[in-house]
């Protein structure tokens, strides 16, 4: 109850500017992008504003005295917006508006197009009512609008009139962990081992289901109707973990990832780095409120098998890694006269990376990269102990707010290094 009032609260004193007047009034120049102890120093004002506008309320005081109550809440909506300032993009993007006139429109492989078609839908499912980017974007909008004062200081404060109402709860996104490489083990930097020339294919639960149930026609409606079903928990997965145990020893023995499992672990390292409610509010490339810079959050994870046996048979106890991330880099593309990577001894983070050291690219890296220009997402080099992927990172129509290139267009790549935890066999 008490968090439904504070936020309540905090509608109010976001949506209440001078009578009749326009937030953007009270704002203060654009700031300069990048002044960081600026806005740090302003937010805490905001929060201490915010803090003792809420702890100074009582029940029914906006009724009994509204005069002040408003002009305490006009204060934290200056204070706000003196943090969530427009700001322009242009000057980090300059690079992207170097002459091309020699450009030629990106190749895709089917692959890559198909890709690049999911990535356009799963950026705008986030921007749908409903969900967390839509509610921090309408709520960095609404800091600036203009008739938002007069439709809040209406009795009601326009909480009925909007099911997912913008609050300030939104504004903020927090900031992304720095989150370090494991260290190689001592025997994984031994030898890379020979090179395998194909992958296990992907194998999920439903195929484990067929082959235990010695039904390969079963459709996956059949395997939950026809087998899940009619088992315990415990005897499913028993069933799970037994039938891959078996079938990894006879088609998977290095027990390595499947290329769809790289690719798709790749797909979502791109989705991490560029989600949509890190972006704030995009009017034009001059006017964004709220922009957080592009980074990563979660390490990606390339363990074989079906995800249900990562915690199988100890459910209290996630299984051991099999293959541990020893280097996921951000490769620049359009930036520099000449490809280049970011050193990083962690995941990326635009913020963290404008001053760091940079490298030319491997003999692995360039050659890959030609094949990803070409319309490839994924190049591999596999060896028993040793995997290397570059991946591409592509132009979605959501890229397309900022970045003034192409659909499609490869704006950089990550490389990445995957070692064995542990030799296979030793």
């Amino acid at each position: 109850m008490r968090r439904n009032r504070l936020v309540l609260l905090a509608i109010v004193l976001v949506w209440s500017p001078t009578d009749g007047a326009s937030a953007d009034s009270e704002q203060t120049p654009e700031r300069e992008a990048g002044d960081v102890a600026s806005v740090e120093a302003d937010a805490t004002a905001a929060r201490d504003l915010l803090k003792a506008f809420v702890e100074s309320r009582k029940p029914g005081d906006l009724v009994s005295n509204p005069d002040l109550v408003m002009e305490r809440a006009r204060k934290v909506g200056a204070a706000f917006r003196k943090v969530y300032q427009y700001e322009s993009l242009r000057h980090r993007l300059e690079y992207e508006t170097t002459d091309r006139s020699g450009y030629k429109a990106p190749k895709l492989a089917a692959e890559a197009a198909e890709l690049l078609d999911r990535h356009d839908t799963r950026f705008a499912w986030e921007s749908e009512p409903g969900r967390l980017g839509q509610f921090r974007q309408k709520s960095l909008a609404k800091l600036h609008a203009e008739q938002v004062a007069q439709f809040v200081a209406r009795e009601g404060f326009g909480w009925a009139r909007m099911p997912s109402p913008p609050s300030p709860l939104y504004w903020e996104m927090p900031s992304a962990p720095t989150i370090p490489f494991a260290i190689a083990p001592h025997d994984s930097n031994q030898q890379e081992g020979e090179e395998v020339e194909s992958l296990p294919k992907q194998i999920t639960k439903y195929d484990l289901a067929r082959l235990h149930a010695d039904e390969p026609t079963w459709t996956d409606q059949q395997v939950e109707r026809k087998y899940y079903d009619r088992l315990t928990y415990d005897e499913k997965m028993k069933a799970m973990f037994e039938t891959y145990a078996a079938w990894r020893e006879k088609h998977n023995p290095l027990n390595l990832p499947s290329r769809n499992l790289l690719f798709d672990s790749h797909d979502d390292a791109v989705l991490d780095f560029g989600g949509s409610g890190r972006n704030g509010y995009v009017q034009d490339l001059d006017h964004v409120v709220g922009f957080g810079s592009h980074s990563m959050t979660k390490m990606p994870r390339f363990e074989p098998g079906p995800i249900e046996l990562r915690y199988w048979p100890n459910t209290s106890k996630e299984k051991p890694v099999q293959w541990i991330v020893t280097q996921l880099q951000l490769i620049s593309l359009l930036k520099y006269d000449t490809p280049n990577a970011y050193v990083s001894n962690t995941l990326p983070k635009m913020a963290d990376l404008q001053d760091a050291h940079l490298r030319p690219l491997n003999d692995f890296e360039s050659a890959s990269l030609a094949r990803l220009l070409d319309g490839e997402q994924i190049a591999l080099d596999i060896r028993a102990n040793r995997i290397r992927m570059l991946g591409a990172l592509r132009a979605s129509k959501q890229c397309l707010q900022c970045h003034q290139v192409n659909r499609g267009e490869l704006l950089g790549a990550f490389s990445y290094e995957l070692v064995r935890a542990k030799l296979h066999g030793s």
